[in-house]
């Protein structure tokens, strides 16, 4: 029964539940138009005031929603309002049913009336089946499935079939084993970050290049210590080196150690004063030490055998050689026995003839 000072209040409620939609360009508002008559029938004309809530029960419930309009128009019965202008339904999800209670005056009209929705705004209810949800500013899927962007048939969590563009990208660390960066058709290859400011390549599950935080770059090994190094066989078609110096060092005592250093064509060795010489050292087949020095003092060139600091040839600055000898006096000083199988020619000569 409606009250007894209004005995009849027909009313429609047009809810546009489309407007509810979360959206910034549509209002979340409801337009809502009644109708009130006295004990007569007749509409009343009259300025009143109102209060508007929503319940989640027909009855009893809790409290979900409330606005009071001052001085709402009444003419001929006849009066229409906008609810949630002032006090908006941004707490309400729509998603469940509610119930209108309007109060007049002092007078609440009775049983609350049940929110329904117009005919179009009935598209809206396939929103409740879509797969994506929002949490706060984020959205994201609600199934387990796969998303494609480009295709229908989506072979991994988010599969995209054409070209992207991104002003960045993050991924995991990953692996050698399996790192973050790989082809679809082989997952063994691509690459991974192996640790703060570094990356590394893989090729079959291995890792086969790092980049390490200051630049060096080691190729089969972790721990590059300049800024190329190779554990392992180089092999170079054609090397070029700029015009400044360029050299080779080795981590042991004044010496190059390795295998061997094999030159396919002319060798120059051109060195700079600031060395102060160089020295090839080498093994023979019988396992016999010997050496070419340039020693940058005075200068000298010294053809070095087994027996340590005993020169075999010597060749001074002034242009004498010493064999066995590093102060030859004369343009040849051997420390030594000479012999020849042919005529020695000289214009002038002096032979010690010994003793007997």
């Amino acid at each position: 029964m409606r009250s007894s000072r209004f005995n009849q209040i027909v009313f429609g409620i047009f809810v546009c539940v489309v407007a509810l939609i979360f959206c910034g360009a549509i209002p979340r508002t409801i337009n809502y138009q009644g109708k009130l008559i006295d004990s007569s029938g007749v509409g009343i004309n009259d300025t009143l005031n109102m209060e508007f809530k929503l319940y989640d029960a027909e009855s009893g419930g809790n409290l979900l929603w409330r606005e009071t309009l001052a001085g709402v128009p009444i003419t001929n019965g006849l009066f229409s309002v906008i609810l949630g202008e002032s006090d908006g339904f941004d707490t309400l999800s729509f998603a469940r049913q509610y119930w209108l209670e309007v109060k007049i005056r002092d007078e609440i009209l009775t049983p609350r009336e049940k929110l329904v929705a117009v005919p179009y705004a009935l598209r809206a209810g396939t929103a409740d089946n879509s797969w994506w949800a929002n949490s706060g500013d984020n959205i994201y899927n609600v199934n387990t499935g796969k998303v494609g962007i480009g295709t229908s048939s989506p072979s991994t969590k988010l599969q995209v079939v054409g070209t992207t563009r991104s002003s960045g990208f993050s991924a995991a660390d990953g692996t050698a084993g399996s790192p973050s960066y790989y082809f679809a058709s082989d997952g063994d290859v691509g690459m991974f970050r192996p640790g703060t400011n570094m990356l590394a390549f893989t090729t079959g599950g291995t890792e086969r290049l790092r980049i390490t935080e200051t630049g060096n770059v080691g190729i089969g090994t972790t721990t590059p210590e300049a800024m190329l190094h190779v554990a392992g066989t180089i092999m170079a078609s054609h090397p070029d080196f700029p015009d400044d110096i360029s050299y080779i060092t080795a981590n042991g005592s004044n010496s190059l150690i390795g295998g061997g250093l094999m030159v396919n064509g002319d060798v120059d060795i051109n060195m700079a004063s600031p060395f102060g010489g160089w020295t090839i050292t080498g093994v023979d087949g019988d396992g016999d030490d010997f050496s070419l020095r340039y020693t940058g003092i005075n200068p000298c060139f010294i053809i070095e055998g087994q027996a340590p600091d005993v020169p075999s040839f010597y060749i001074k600055d002034n242009g004498n050689v010493g064999l066995g000898t590093t102060t030859p006096q004369e343009r040849l000083d051997s420390n030594g026995n000479i012999r020849a199988t042919g005529q020695i020619y000289s214009q002038l000569y002096t032979i010690p003839w010994p003793s007997r």
